[in-house]
């Protein structure tokens, strides 16, 4: 059923099938590397936590305040 989608969509925009899904995936992998950079410095962050590498509230408030 998606490639009955990918030929419409192909058709109307005067392009090859091919093309469409090139595109697609660009588009898809574009928006992704955000999202990985996201996840990787997520895992960074709790193995820093985890290793016990944290700062205290206080520190972070008189941070903030500054």
């Amino acid at each position: 059923m998606p490639s009955y989608y990918v030929l419409i969509i192909a058709s109307r925009l005067h392009r090859s099938k091919g093309w469409v899904i090139n595109q697609a995936l660009s588009e898809y992998i574009e928006k992704q590397q955000p999202e990985q950079e996201r996840r990787k410095q997520t895992l960074e962050a709790m193995e820093s936590a985890a290793q016990g590498k944290v700062v205290d509230a206080s520190e972070v408030h008189r941070w903030l305040n500054s």
